[in-house]
């Protein structure tokens, strides 16, 4: 009994030494291991996390710290340099547009024709002087540089000449009377006083002008001689603002960029006269946005500086019309010669919207 009673105890201690050694091998510390690794990859995350804001708040911080700081420096400067080039551009425009911007044509003339009482000439050789020097023929002369015949009288003319700059003063206009009479002047009469002239001069025909080497033939206007109408035209078709923006027109521009996009193709410009005076007078013909940059910034000087008077004038003066072999026609003075035969002053509306 004893026996056996010691191999029952032996059995259940056998039984609890295996209990005891199975208990390590429970699921709750292996719980408890991989519980702590998803802690560790779960900071690790956070970790991670926390570090990537910080850095971009340090990227953040960086950049604001340079705009709040350092930008200003950087446009200072830049506003310092375009001041200074302004100063230059300035000094510049000054030098060539306050003088002689253009080196102008000698001018040869031939002799004038004289009639004075007594004078050789015929009503053939009257009319041919008078069609060489471009006076028109009309049934009656009410304007400058016209004549007409009388239909009763083919040798009398009445002519209303030009005023032309002599040699001994300038001669204004004069409506004049010439009768003729056996191939000589009988009489001048001066219509308006009806007072007669002991001598009457016609101004000489232009024979030739001497360009200089840059090619480039022009006759200077003042803007009291130009007409109306031609001003008009000119700030109807090319700046309709020009009396009143400051040398840019940001509008036009913008509208000419539009018209541009939807043709697919340059088929508006949006410079002013301004800045086209700009281009012909300072600038080459480059097509950059420097260079466009540029005579914006000169068109802004030269409004400032000049009155619009001063620039229309110059611009009548020498925006390019046309070529005449080897010599370019610059300004309407000289084109109104050149396609009409006529001074600029006698031009109908047609003629001028033609150039």
């Amino acid at each position: 009994m004893t026996d056996k009673n010691n191999a029952k105890k032996s059995t259940t201690n056998a039984s609890a030494n295996k209990t005891r050694k199975r208990a390590p091998a429970k699921k709750t510390p292996k719980t408890s291991a991989n519980a702590s690794r998803s802690s560790g990859r779960s900071s690790a995350r956070k970790a991670q996390g926390t570090s990537g804001k910080s850095s971009q708040l340090g990227v953040w911080g960086t950049v604001k710290h340079w705009l709040v700081y350092d930008l200003w420096k950087f446009v200072l400067v830049f506003l310092v340099l375009i001041a200074a080039y302004g100063f230059y551009l300035n000094a510049q425009i000054q030098q060539s547009f306050s003088g002689a911007k253009w080196q102008v044509p000698a001018q040869i003339y031939a002799r004038p024709l004289s009639l004075q009482p007594g004078s050789s000439i015929n009503s053939a050789e009257l009319l041919q002087e008078l069609q060489l020097l471009g006076y028109r023929s009309v049934p009656v002369a009410r304007r400058v540089g016209e004549f007409s015949r009388s239909k009763h009288d083919a040798n009398q003319f009445d002519i209303i000449r030009r005023p032309f700059v002599f040699p001994d003063g300038p001669a204004v206009v004069r409506h004049v009377r010439v009768l003729l009479r056996n191939n000589k002047v009988a009489q001048v009469l001066d219509v308006k006083t009806a007072k007669a002239l002991s001598q009457f001069r016609l101004e000489p025909w232009l024979v030739t002008r001497l360009v200089s080497g840059s090619k480039e033939d022009r006759m200077l206007l003042d803007l009291q001689d130009v007409p109306e109408g031609l001003i008009q035209a000119l700030i109807l078709t090319e700046d309709r603002d020009f009396y009143r923006h400051h040398g840019v027109a940001p509008l036009s521009i913008a509208r000419a960029l539009l018209a541009n996009i939807a043709a697919g193709r340059t088929v508006q410009g949006g410079s002013t006269l301004t800045q086209q005076l700009i281009k012909n007078l300072y600038l080459t013909r480059e097509k950059s946005i420097w260079r466009k940059a540029k005579e914006a910034y000169m068109a802004l000087i030269l409004d400032w500086q000049f009155s619009k008077d001063d620039i229309m004038q110059a611009y009548l003066n020498e925006v390019f019309l046309g070529q005449n072999g080897q010599k370019a026609v610059h300004g309407f003075g000289l084109a109104s010669l050149y396609y009409f035969d006529r001074p600029l002053q006698e031009l109908g509306l047609a003629e001028i919207s033609t150039m």
